[in-house]
């Protein structure tokens, strides 16, 4: 078993390598306890800022394996009835509101994550009328 994770760890591209060398340069940091450091804020909520433990292990993974959907969770829901769009999208609206994770993305600048948390905005749902289609093609 050994072998194969030695044989797995050769055949990586140079930058998942040097990603894997910071790894273990930030665990042997995590060894001392440093419960008294707190996470700092930012002054500016528009400037890029550091992510956090669990943020950074996503990134790493996100990395090293490539895009996937391990943590999507994807899902149908059918409505019958009249949808009111307006209350659905205000709803949308207040949920992206209150949590900054529905609005935040990830850079990588010279090889180091950030995220950046944009401004609320209002959410639009786009609309596609299928009336005209087949029960089929719907």
């Amino acid at each position: 078993m050994n072998n194969n994770l030695e044989g797995r760890l050769e055949s990586l591209s140079p930058a998942k390598k040097a990603l894997i060398e910071k790894l273990k340069a930030a665990k042997a940091g995590l060894d001392t306890p440093n419960f008294g450091q707190k996470i700092p804020r930012r002054v500016n909520p528009k400037e890029r800022a550091p992510l956090s433990f669990a943020q950074q292990r996503l990134w790493f993974l996100d990395q090293l394996e490539g895009p996937g959907a391990t943590y999507n969770m994807p899902t149908a829901i059918e409505l019958k009835g009249p949808l009111n769009i307006a209350a659905l999208e205000k709803v949308f609206t207040e949920l992206s509101n209150r949590h900054e994770s529905l609005r935040t993305n990830f850079i990588s600048v010279d090889g180091e994550p950030f995220q950046i948390i944009h401004e609320s905005s209002d959410i639009e749902i786009a609309q596609i009328n299928l009336e005209n289609l087949s029960s089929f093609e719907r």
